[in-house]
């Protein structure tokens, strides 16, 4: 179905297109940042539980690394549990690896300019069948000895019915539904009366119907291409979610190995990919320093029974340290 919208000129009406999407793709608490200062994020969304902020770029051009870092430490700065681009054109293959590397979701080809247009020929078409619709009306009220005088009354006011719903069908999707089914049955119709050789049926009027159903075709394609679009995009949060949830899994794991061998508690901080490396950064709540050489070479030891990873423990000062995971290479 389609989608009702202004034309989109500007980057802030474009953050609000966004969050028109957001909204009609289950997102809810949604609010927009304030236009300086946002820390690189333009909205504030959630899905579930999950707080997302998100960058909205509206472009010509393809979407560089610089969008890729900003939404990172934006959505840090806000406390957000992902990051998320959205743009009306693509991402360049550096921002594509970046946001790999950082967990930050890209949205690409949401383009706003692309519906407006194909809505405004909707509605012109539109127009163009009610008033199709009201002059065959008035020729069935006027030409009492109209050969199929009936079926082309009840046809015309299917046309205007049908002209009606299409206009306000962006508003309310069920009427576009409707519209494209009264279309049908207008062409049922149609053929019916061709097929029996009346005037009226040969007449051009006729043309605008199917020109209305060639476009309600369009229609479900693109329809169908946004399910696409959508379903793609879920999966791509099922999986973030699923690294995520075995990132914290992984940091768990290793708090509790480090809390038995430095003899203290461990709070997570922070948690990303240098590269292919992951890397968790804990506070304690006591002085460890003096114990992280020999946590270091205990965890490396507990750990060379599996042969998979290596340990490194930076020491950050103001206990804070920085553990990375080093996946050992297995030659062949």
């Amino acid at each position: 179905m389609i989608f009702a919208m202004k034309k989109v000129t500007t980057g802030i009406e474009y953050e609000k297109w966004c969050a028109s999407y957001l909204k009609k793709h289950g997102f809810h608490q949604i609010s927009l940042t304030k236009a300086t200062g946002d820390q690189g994020i333009d909205i504030i969304a959630y899905q579930g539980r999950i707080k997302y902020g998100i960058q909205c770029k509206f472009y010509d051009s393809p979407v560089g690394n610089s969008s890729v870092q900003e939404a990172y430490a934006g959505a840090a700065f806000y406390v957000c549990d992902k990051a998320l681009v959205m743009t009306n054109t693509e991402f360049t293959r550096g921002a594509i690896s970046l946001a790999q590397e950082t967990g930050v979701l890209l949205w690409s080809k949401k383009d706003p300019l692309r519906g407006d247009r194909y809505l405004r020929s909707y509605r012109f078409l539109r127009l163009a069948e009610g008033i199709a619709g009201a002059l065959l009306f008035v020729l069935a009220i006027c030409r009492h000895d109209l050969n199929g005088r009936d079926d082309i009354s009840f046809c015309a006011v299917l046309l205007i019915m049908g002209s009606c719903m299409g206009m306000f069908s962006g508003s309310f999707l069920a009427l576009n539904l409707f519209s494209d089914l009264t279309d049908i049955l207008i062409a049922g119709i149609i053929a019916e009366l061709m097929a029996a050789g009346i005037f009226s049926a040969v007449f051009p009027w006729w043309i605008g119907n199917v020109l209305l159903l060639l476009l309600a075709a369009v229609q479900f394609i693109m329809l169908y291409r946004e399910r696409a679009a959508y379903i793609n995009e879920q999966k791509q949060r099922r999986h973030e979610e699923e690294r995520q949830a075995q990132a914290l899994a992984d940091a768990q794991r290793l708090a509790e190995m480090l809390q038995a061998e430095l003899h203290c508690h461990l709070d997570l901080t922070e948690q990303r990919k240098d590269g292919e490396i992951p890397v968790f950064c804990y506070h304690a709540d006591q002085n460890i320093s003096a114990l992280l050489a020999s946590a270091e070479i205990s965890l490396n030891q507990s750990d060379a029974q599996d042969h998979q990873n290596t340990y490194r423990i930076l020491d950050l000062g103001r206990r804070r340290i920085q553990v990375s995971v080093h996946p050992i290479e297995v030659k062949i």
